[in-house]
């Protein structure tokens, strides 16, 4: 009997030890935190490595309250369609629906292009 109670137990407490490392994530992520108007820097990934806007240009996107996104060169919209946030994640459509992992540091906004791993950074401007 003693060497089944002593299997039981340890099989009991090698599952609560596993159990406790299985913590889901937590996210303090706040998806509001991402309204408001941010400026193309630079873009990790794809053929290029590393791209950066134009000479001359200023590539913004705006996401507004109201779940508008709307992507702007120079001051003129150039795409605008609406969006949704689950989680840490931002969807919205372009000829085919697109998935970001969104992470918002400071004043920085990166998002990583889940599909292709692309991974363009914003700087805030208001």
């Amino acid at each position: 009997m003693k060497p089944i109670l002593l299997k039981i137990s340890f099989i009991f407490l090698f599952l609560s030890l596993m159990g406790a490392g299985c913590e889901k994530e937590k996210s303090d992520y706040d998806p509001n935190s991402i309204i408001g108007k941010w400026k193309w820097v630079y873009t990790l990934g794809g053929f290029a490595g590393t791209t950066y806007p134009k000479d001359g240009h200023t590539e913004t996107v705006e996401f507004t309250e109201d779940s508008m996104f709307i992507a702007r060169d120079n001051g003129e919209i150039t795409f605008e369609t609406d969006f949704n946030i689950s989680g840490d994640t931002l969807k919205y459509h372009q000829g085919t629906d697109l998935e970001y992992k969104i992470k918002i540091s400071g004043d920085t906004l990166a998002l990583t292009f889940i599909e292709w791993g692309l991974n363009p950074f914003y700087k805030r401007i208001n």
